[in-house]
Order: C-alpha cells, then sequence, then structure tokens
C-alpha cells in the first residue's frame, strides 16, 4: 500500500534545485520524508541520479545505519515489482559504497583521499579518547609548569584572579573550556583574536553591543516578562467584587515599575530604572470587608513581585557606572592571558599529536577544512572536484551543525543544493559546541513554501497566497526554501494538546530561543479509535522531595515508587487503562509490556528505578550504558567475594549489608556503628562494630540479620 503523504512532506520529497530547511517536528515523519527523497532522486523517470553521487550526513554512525537499512528496502521493495530493472540493481549494489555517514567520517575521508594537499604523514590514526585525555592532561600540566618557572607577571595575576586554591584544577577548566569553544570555529585562532576585542569599553553605551552585555539585557527582560503576568494577576484579584482593593494602587504602581522596564531598549535604560526604582508601601491593615482568601494572595504575589524586583536592583545595579567601567578594564588583562594560553596550548596539543602520529575527530575537521577552502576563503580545487561529484547535499538532525562543520559542506555545494532537516526545539547539544542558531537563522530568513495548497513543485506555485511579505516578486528564483512539517503521526490529539499547553509556557524567545506558536506547535496527524472514557489524558505526578530527606531513600527510589504506584493502577485487570490492540484490532486492558518509562538520563536513574520496579513484582527491564561489571547483582556478588577474602573492608562489607544478602537499612548500619561506640576505642572498622552488636546488641530482627549472615 503506497504511503499517503500529505501536501508539505510532498514537497519536502520532491523540490529540486532549491536549498531547503525542513523544519520537522516531533513525530513529523522526517526520516521517511529524508529517504522517500532520496529514493526519488535515484529513480525518476527523467534523468534519475546513482546514490553515490549524493552525500547524506547523519548525527550518529548508528542513525547512517538505519539510514542505509530503509534505502535499501526500500530498493528491495521496488526491485520486487520490477525485478528486471538494471538501474535499481544497480543502486542497491552502490548502496554499501554510498556517502551516507556522520561528519566526521566524511572528513577523515577527504583527508585521506586528498592528504596530498597537506604538509603531513598519510600513516596517521585517530588516537582513542583515553589517549587523548592523557595526552591533553600531560602537555597541559606541562606547560603550566612552566608557565610558573618562569614566574610571568600576567601569568601571575591571572592565577591569582581566577585560580582555586592549591590545586590548578580551575585554571586548567578555563583552558580547555576556550579551547574547546574556540575549536568548534573555522578558524580557531581567528576566533582567540578576535575575542579580545570584546572588552575595549569607555562607557556604558560603548557596551551594547557586547555579547555578555546583550545576554544580560535578555535575562531582565525575560524576568520582567514573568512578573508582568505575576501582576496582571494580582490586579484581576483586586478588582475581583469581594477583592482586596485597596491594595490596587499599589498594584498598579509595581505593574508601572515592569511595563517601565520592559520598555527599555538599551542595558543603559534598564540600568537607570532599576537604580531609580521605588515602591509604593504596602497599606496597614484595614477593616475593609473583602475576601480573606483574595487578599492573602495578592499580599503573597506583592511580596514576590517586591522581592524579585529587588533582588534585580542588587543584582545590576550594586555597583555605579564608574565601577563597571573600571571592572571591565581590570579584567583586560587575565583576559588577554587565558586567551595567550589557550592559543599557546593549542599549538603544543598539536604538535605533541604530530609527534605521535595521532588526530582526534576535531583535527580531522579543520584538515578537511583546510583543503576545501584556502586562505582567502575560495573553494580548492578538491572542494570543486567534490561539488562536481555530489549532485545533493541531504544533512539530518541539521540543528546540531556547528559553524565549522556549516564551511565544510557549504565550500562542496553548488548553491542550490542543499538539503537539511531537522527541530530546533530539539537541540540539546550546545554543550557540544553545536549552534541551533544556524538553523534558527535560516529558518527566519528562508522563504516558507505554500503548502496549504494541492502540491504545486515549482517555484511559481510558491508565490500564489504567500504568507510571509519577504521578497515575494523575487519567489521564482529565490533559491532558499522553507518547508514546516509540524503534523505528528505519533500520538493522539489529546496527548498532543497537552504537550502543546506545557510548552506554550515554557519555551519563548527569551528562554530558548524559539517561539512556541501555532507553528512550532504539534498537530495531529494520525487517526484513532475514538474513546469514551475521557482518555488519553496528561497527568503530572509530584513527590514530595522532603520523604527523602527524612529517610534513607533516594529521590530516584521515590520516583520510582511513585512509578510503580502508577503502573499497577494502569495493569489492573478491572479499572486499568484500555489500549488498542495492534494485532487483532480491539481494545483491551494495558499489561506490563505497553509501558515504557523514559527518562532523561540512565546514569543515575536508571537501576535505582529498576530496582524498586523489580522489588514491586513489577517485571522490568532498563538499557544501561554501564558496562557488565557495573551491574547490581554483579558488584554485590564482587562485593561478597571481597568480604570472603577480608572482611575488614568496610566498603565492601557495607555493600553486602545494604544487599539482598542481609537487607540492613542505612539507618541499621549507623545504629550499629553508634552501639558499637560504647565498647573500647571509640574508632572502630565496620566489621569490629558487627561483632560487637552480634554480641552485646538488643534482641530483634536487625540482631537476627546479623546472627544469620555471620
Amino acid at each position: 500500500m503506497a504511503t499517503k503523504w500529505t501536501t508539505a512532506q510532498l514537497q519536502a520529497i520532491e523540490k529540486k534545485n532549491k536549498n531547503l530547511l525542513v523544519a520537522a517536528a516531533a513525530g513529523s515523519g522526517k526520516t521517511a520524508v529524508l529517504v522517500e527523497r532520496i529514493i526519488t532522486k535515484i529513480t525518476r523517470a527523467h534523468s534519475p541520479i546513482d546514490i553515490d553521487e549524493l552525500l547524506v550526513v547523519t548525527f550518529t554512525r548508528a542513525a547512517a545505519a538505519e539510514m542505509k537499512e530503509r534505502i535499501g528496502l526500500r530498493l528491495l521493495q521496488l526491485l520486487e515489482k520490477n525485478p528486471g530493472n538494471h538501474h535499481l540493481r544497480k543502486q542497491y549494489t552502490l548502496l554499501n559504497h554510498a556517502s551516507i555517514m556522520t561528519i566526521d567520517s566524511f572528513c577523515l575521508r577527504v583527508v585521506k583521499d586528498y592528504f596530498n594537499e597537506l604538509e603531513m604523514d598519510p600513516d596517521f590514526r585517530i588516537g582513542d579518547e583515553g589517549e587523548l585525555k592523557l595526552l591533553e592532561v600531560d602537555v597541559l600540566n606541562e606547560f603550566i609548569e612552566e608557565c610558573y618557572d618562569k614566574a610571568d607577571e600576567d601569568f601571575l595575576n591571572f592565577v591569582e584572579a581566577y585560580g582555586t586554591g592549591k590545586a590548578d584544577g580551575g585554571l586548567v577548566d578555563y583552558i580547555l573550556q576556550v579551547y574547546k569553544f574556540a575549536n568548534a570555529a573555522p578558524n580557531p585562532s581567528k576566533w582567540l583574536e578576535n575575542a579580545g576585542t570584546y572588552l575595549v569599553a569607555n562607557s556604558l553605551e560603548d557596551l551594547e553591543n557586547e555579547p555578555w552585555v546583550k545576554g544580560i539585557v535578555s535575562e531582565i527582560l525575560m524576568q520582567s516578562h514573568e512578573l508582568l503576568e505575576q501582576v496582571k494577576m494580582a490586579e484581576e484579584f483586586c478588582k475581583d467584587e469581594e477583592g482586596p482593593d485597596f491594595y490596587l494602587p499599589m498594584i498598579l504602581s509595581d505593574k508601572q515599575l515592569i511595563e517601565g522596564l520592559l520598555e527599555s531598549k538599551t542595558f543603559l535604560e534598564l540600568y537607570k530604572k532599576l537604580k531609580d526604582m521605588t515602591f509604593v508601601r504596602k497599606p496597614s491593615k484595614r477593616k475593609v470587608e473583602c475576601s480573606e482568601e483574595l487578599k492573602d494572595k495578592v499580599s503573597l504575589f506583592r511580596d514576590q513581585i517586591k522581592k524579585s524586583l529587588t533582588d534585580m536592583k542588587k543584582q545590576y545595579t550594586s555597583m555605579d557606572e564608574d565601577e563597571i567601567l573600571e571592572g571591565i578594564q581590570s579584567i583586560k588583562a587575565p583576559m588577554k592571558t587565558l586567551l595567550y594560553l589557550v592559543e599557546e596550548y593549542s599549538k603544543r596539543f598539536t604538535q605533541a599529536k604530530r609527534e605521535k602520529n595521532i588526530l582526534d575527530f576535531s583535527d580531522i575537521e579543520h584538515l578537511a577544512l583546510e583543503i576545501l577552502v584556502d586562505g582567502e576563503g575560495n573553494p580548492t580545487r578538491a572542494a570543486k572536484e567534490l561539488k562536481e561529484q555530489y549532485k545533493e547535499i541531504l544533512i539530518d538532525e541539521y540543528q546540531d551543525s556547528n559553524y565549522l562543520q556549516e564551511a565544510i559542506l557549504t565550500s562542496i555545494s553548488r548553491g542550490n543544493n542543499i538539503f537539511m532537516v531537522g527541530d530546533v526545539k530539539q537541540s540539546i547539544y550546545k554543550f557540544r559546541m553545536a549552534r541551533p542558531e544556524l538553523f534558527q537563522e535560516k529558518y527566519e530568513t528562508y522563504t516558507k513554501a505554500d503548502c496549504d495548497a494541492t502540491a504545486d513543485y515549482n517555484a511559481k506555485a510558491d508565490c500564489e497566497n504567500k504568507e510571509d511579505d519577504n521578497a515575494k516578486e523575487n519567489c521564482e528564483t529565490d533559491s532558499n526554501v522553507r518547508i514546516d512539517l509540524h503534523q505528528n503521526f505519533r500520538s493522539r490529539e489529546e496527548i498532543l494538546e497537552g504537550i502543546n499547553l506545557i510548552f506554550k509556557q515554557v519555551m519563548t524567545k527569551d528562554m530558548g530561543n524559539v517561539c512556541y506558536d501555532d507553528a512550532a506547535a504539534l498537530h495531529a496527524g494520525a487517526s484513532y479509535p475514538e474513546r469514551t472514557d475521557s482518555l488519553p489524558a496528561i497527568e503530572v505526578l509530584v513527590s514530595d522531595g522532603a520523604k527523602a530527606e527524612d529517610t534513607e531513600e533516594s529521590l530516584q527510589a521515590l520516583e520510582g515508587e511513585l512509578i510503580a504506584k502508577k503502573i499497577e493502577e494502569l495493569v489492573d485487570t478491572k479499572t486499568g487503562l484500555d489500549v488498542l490492540d495492534k494485532e487483532t484490532g480491539k481494545m483491551r486492558k494495558a499489561t506490563y509490556r505497553d509501558i515504557v518509562i523514559l527518562l532523561r538520563s540512565f546514569s543515575g536513574w536508571s537501576a535505582d528505578i529498576l530496582q524498586v520496579l523489580l522489588k514491586e513484582g513489577i517485571p522490568a527491564y532498563a538499557h544501561s550504558n554501564s558496562g557488565y561489571f557495573d551491574a547490581l547483582e554483579v558488584q554485590t556478588v564482587l562485593n561478597l567475594l571481597q568480604v570472603i577474602d577480608n572482611p575488614r573492608q568496610d566498603l565492601p562489607l557495607a555493600g553486602v549489608l545494604k544487599s539482598p544478602f542481609v537487607g540492613c537499612t542505612s539507618i541499621d548500619l549507623a545504629k550499629i556503628v553508634a552501639f558499637s561506640k560504647n565498647y573500647g576505642k571509640k574508632r572502630k572498622g565496620l566489621y569490629e562494630s558487627i561483632a560487637i552488636y552480634r554480641e552485646f546488641g538488643e534482641e530483634g530482627i536487625l540482631k537476627e540479620k546479623i546472627v544469620q549472615f555471620f
């Protein structure tokens, strides 16, 4: 059965001779569209291309393997219908050699194919993570020690200002953080050079264009927007028939202060308004008939608003203008020293790697760019050859690209043959130097394709009913087009409505650089059988963290108990959740296998929650990033073996005592240690404490556990 594509999906599949940015929301069929676009290009009736004439860049190797698998399955389906098609057979044969790979793999191929363009040994290898980390530490420690030996005044002043105690850990972190950030730029040395120009200011006006000042302005305005919502609610309470109207002048005064901040365009304006800010005093208690509940709410709102504004005033205006400028002047020298340290470390680290003939993937990317772009920024012979080879460049998860990768891929493009797909709302790798603003900039500047009418894939059709005002008259020749895939085919409309409700509150232009409006929201694209039980519904379960403080339970275990309780409710054979059975097409009661638990991170969560679920008799499995020896059961057995060998090892012994072998709790162990202090020397090992408790402790369940084990 042929797939029924939406108009937007069809445009993303078939539109050509354009740079296309596809903003694909979660569950919108992004991968299916990407695969179908590739299939369409290599199987079309007129002038089909070979699959090795496409460059498909994925974010992970697993994604590349999945992409090849999906393309292979589609080709096999087509071959079943047309077994004599030699072109299809050729594509299936070429698939294993097709350029479907990560950006790192592509850059490695470029360096290996054109190593003669570089002055380096072609017999290099990629260093493993541990090896590179050790080399990094050795080079940096040697360099810092050399700086201490030279006793350079600028360096010593920098250490005095930014060092932490006797160790150099903080200093090392500063150097490595700036080094990694600079290395994500196409030209790290140029980036470091430009970074040194940011600290030139003779007045507050000079600071307005500084990135960090823009960040402060954005933060103040974001907080002010939140406070405005609070003050509006307080105003409504005051105007209620039973509301405390005597608070209204005070609330309106606060509202005026906040609106004044929001009207500000510059840091200097905000600084002056915060500096001069004063508050109307709260009226004394009056014997006025009004709702005590509303009065208390308004009073609480006012206290919170005043505190927030006061904190902002203290944070941003504690220094006068001269002191701010003096502070900036005082960090110029240390920052220049830091930039020097980073650049010098970069040179030494590169040299150390060259001596061992090893490279990391950052080196590979920069070498690839050096091969593809000359010193004046023009494409080289190698870039022109690759530009001729690849008819189109397709980039998956584009929101996770950085400026260096952008420069590499742009150098081999033809100006109208890059297909980018992603979702800026799903960008979570900024800590790995991803630059989602690349996606956002194109999203805001590319011409939006008209996907509301019947699909028509030439540029002229896009001009009709154009929603955007920009470049309508030039639409026919516009080579940059945006297509929005905002229909979700994974979830029911009720679920999507709940998700949209949450994200419209928390994802704004100020917070996350994305306005979660109707264009960004998820829209239902699939139909499901109607339900009559008011489900599905989104519930927010809140666990009381205070309980964890009063007991030995971790927050993870506490949350696990909450999850376990909910699961038991869902699988109850009488009152549990009804779900659609995909095999029978009929409704049935949910079972354990219908339930999945999604965690933000496996680390520190999956093991604890899994343990709670198993303890409650719920069959569960958790994927783990840790190795075999990190499994709880294996750790317990290893601890037991260590105790058998030498019972005077406190940590393994405590692990065994808290395991199912014995069943003690942390509180039990604390009681044993506290009890043993009354006998003999006060400082004892855990084994000695247990021996004393076994001999003299009071009879009960705890002593019974100890006696049985020992």
